[in-house]
């Protein structure tokens, strides 16, 4: 789905500088860090406005560049303290992991190392990102994942998320699942929401009111879910 729309215009054609369709993309991209060829092509073709377009060309172009330096690979004990300090970034933002203040450092460690694996995204020596994929539930629910991802903040709109979630999906298929679901994509991350469905990703259904963020107001999460059967979803051919 490209992120520009080019039938979400004004009434001359061309979306404004100012409005809530181009501020809500420009948003969208910058915490994305990728522009689909669509998009440029509308840019380019579909607007005399292309002056408008050029920070969004610019993201796109920086994201590029910096996802061809990135290497993932499996978290080494060298690199879990800095993989930790990204963890407790998000942690302490409090609008997209369900971590509270009440969480004790034994829970913390719990979640991250006590199932699945961990890789991590490094440019030259610094881990600037990474995730954890385990089964989305035990027993009879095993064979889906659940991945969750962290970016260094200081970072992020620089295409690093889309390299961790493009090497989740792989990364998923080889270690056999079926598929991978999200259970708790908070609605107001409009970037993850954006970047996890132009990956494939499916929205599968909205719960109310079912995230609590950080300033205490009660906020709407999706569930997103990736088939990685190709169709064959009963098993028949496996």
């Amino acid at each position: 789905m490209p992120l520009i729309d080019p039938n979400d215009k004004e009434p001359d054609g061309n979306p404004e500088l100012n409005d809530p369709f181009f501020e809500r993309e420009l948003e969208a991209v910058r915490l994305d860090g990728e522009i689909c060829i669509t998009d440029l092509e509308y840019a380019s073709n579909g607007s005399s406005r292309i002056g408008f377009y050029v920070p969004l060309i610019e993201i796109a172009v920086k994201a590029y560049i910096n996802q061809q330096r990135l290497k993932v690979e499996p978290l080494e004990q060298q690199n879990r303290d800095a993989f930790l300090e990204l963890a407790r970034q998000v942690a302490e933002e409090g609008d997209s992991y369900p971590f509270d203040d009440a969480i004790t450092e034994a829970e913390f460690l719990d979640y991250w190392f006590a199932k699945g694996e961990i890789r991590v995204a490094v440019d030259g020596e610094r881990v600037v990102g990474g995730y954890l994929i385990k089964p989305n539930q035990p027993w009879r629910g095993s064979h889906v994942a659940n991945v969750g991802y962290v970016v260094d903040r200081a970072l992020r709109g620089r295409g690093i998320g889309r390299v961790l979630v493009r090497d989740s999906i792989a990364r998923a298929r080889e270690l056999g699942y079926r598929g991978i679901q999200f259970n708790l994509v908070v609605e107001t991350n409009v970037g993850a929401v954006r970047l996890y469905e132009s990956e494939g990703f499916v929205l599968v259904g909205t719960v109310p009111g079912i995230f609590r963020v950080k300033d205490g107001r009660y906020v709407d999460a999706h569930v997103m879910h990736l088939d990685l059967t190709g169709g064959d979803r009963d098993g028949a051919n496996v």
